[in-house]
């Protein structure tokens, strides 16, 4: 039996008294001798007691000054020690639920690089190019800069994210939906495939990007004027009206000039000068009724096809068809909104101008013109709309090619079935000739196709149905209407598979 002192033994008494539990844990293990005891019974005592599972229990341990600083500064931590039973994973400090998440900054040549790509989406965006134009170009582009791109391009935005998912670099651009300019869309174009074929830096690059941007109107006010002239004498004639039909959209689309340009082409009068060019042009064509005996509705159509968003129309569908579905949707809205606000404007027109004429004589049609009127309509809505389309005057050729190539495929092709199937046929011939064009000669299809679906007119139909809706002519609109999508439909059918039979070499 081991002999111990007497403070020993008194220090160990008073230790009973008070922790019952204590002796089992301050007795030493049998066999350990009085060499092996570090401590004095006393200090073992308070050692065990401070250590003892009932004290553990009561969640009341000792506590030195830097636990009570710990507890002032994370209250969580001062409450898990006071709870029993707490476990220990939850006394330990939590990260706050928000925190920002931080991503690598780009080296100077990724952010050169960078710029570079945001600089094509915004100009290829304000140059009037589809959606799927957009992302094919700047994948391709990213590929030949080694840049991972994700884009996300609507007609009123740009969401561009560059690099790895990890480290990607998001670029937000709020736009506004711009008209087809057909020179920036070529130029860019130019720019893209230097950069693809490494005759040109990116410094070099962003810099012509930049000035295309800046560079101003190529055609002035007067020549605007001449344009709206021009391809309102050559639609109509291509359409078949008569000389007082061909003269009546010639005067008309005159004012629609007119009025535009005083409204000019701030976004917020974007509807403003729909609705305002329709009811000129439904005034003018309904005032000067009794003495040119035109087509009221061919006459009003031909007079703002520039504004008819039949080409809208297209784009919107076959942006649906290929998958962009809120590019498309937005499109296609767009389209709707340019509806019913010119069929509106022209209703307006319609019964304003009968009031003043007291409704003048019944319509009469003219002979049309012979084969040289329909050459001088091809040149006239050729050179009109390379005008309107914002394209240098060397390319004026082959914008008469494409109105020529429009026409007489719509043409040849509407006694082969029903609407939709000879429209289908037309811009299946279309969308062959811009590829091959592109394919052979370099250029861009879109200086074909573009003038080419302007003249297929799908958009004339659906003003017409909104125009009979208006008119409280319920069935008649809606068949239209109907008719309208049919055709559209036709148009991106034919267009897809001219791209599947001959694909064009460049996006653009």
């Amino acid at each position: 039996m081991r002999t111990t002192g007497s403070g020993d033994l008194q220090g160990t008494d008073s230790l009973l008294q008070d922790r019952p539990r204590v002796s089992r844990l301050a007795r030493r293990p049998p066999g350990e001798s009085d060499a092996g005891q570090p401590r004095g019974g006393e200090e073992i005592g308070r050692t065990a007691a401070a250590d003892s599972p009932a004290r553990r229990r009561r969640g009341k341990p000792e506590e030195s000054g830097r636990g009570r600083r710990e507890d002032r500064q994370n209250p969580r931590l001062a409450t898990a020690r006071r709870r029993p039973g707490l476990a220990r994973r939850d006394a330990q400090p939590r990260p706050p639920r928000w925190h920002a998440v931080t991503t690598p900054e780009p080296n100077d040549s990724n952010r050169i690089r960078h710029r570079l790509l945001v600089r094509v989406a915004v100009a290829l965006h304000e140059g009037g190019a589809p959606s799927y134009r957009i992302e094919d170009t700047l994948a391709i582009l990213g590929r030949g800069l080694n840049i991972e791109t994700s884009v996300f391009a609507v007609p009123t935005g740009l969401t561009i994210g560059l690099g790895p998912l990890n480290e990607q670099t998001v670029r937000v651009i709020r736009t506004q939906p711009h008209a087809p300019s057909l020179e920036r869309l070529r130029l860019v174009n130019d720019v893209v495939h230097e950069l693809i074929a490494g005759d040109q830096d990116a410094d070099a690059a962003i810099t012509r990007l930049d000035a295309i941007s800046s560079r101003p109107p190529r055609w002035s006010a007067g020549w605007i004027l001449v344009a709206f002239c021009m391809t309102g004498l050559g639609v109509s004639r291509l359409a078949g009206g008569s000389t007082g039909t061909i003269l009546g959209a010639g005067i008309a689309s005159l004012g629609v000039g007119i009025v535009l340009l005083l409204l000019g082409r701030s976004p917020s009068r974007i509807a403003l000068g729909e609705i305002t060019a329709a009811f000129t042009a439904s005034f003018i064509v309904t005032a000067t009724l009794p003495l040119l005996h035109g087509d009221t509705v061919l006459t009003t159509v031909a007079a703002i096809i520039v504004l008819v968003p039949g080409l809208t129309l297209t784009i919107a569908m076959r942006e649906l068809a290929m998958g962009h579905l809120t590019s498309g949707t937005a499109r296609l809205m767009g389209a709707m909104k340019s509806f019913v606000a010119l069929a509106f404007g022209a209703g307006i027109g319609e019964q304003v101008g009968s009031l003043i004429m007291n409704g003048g004589p019944p319509e009469t049609t003219l002979a049309p013109l012979g084969g040289i009127g329909v050459l001088l309509a091809v040149i006239g809505a050729g050179l009109g709309l390379m005008i309107l389309l914002e394209e240098s005057p060397k390319m004026a050729p082959w914008f008469i090619a494409a109105v020529l190539v429009g026409w007489g495929s719509i043409h040849f092709a509407g006694p082969i079935g029903p609407p939709e199937v000879s429209a289908a046929l037309a811009a299946l011939v279309v969308g062959l000739a811009g590829n091959l064009a592109n394919r052979i000669l370099g250029l861009p299809a879109a200086i074909l196709v573009v003038p080419g679906l302007i003249v297929l007119v799908p958009g004339a139909l659906g003003f017409a149905g909104i125009r009979a809706l208006i008119a409280e002519d319920a069935v008649a609109g809606l068949e239209t209407i109907i008719d309208t999508a049919l055709i559209g439909g036709g148009l991106v059918a034919g267009l897809l598979v001219a791209t599947l039979l001959i694909p064009p070499r460049s996006t653009l």
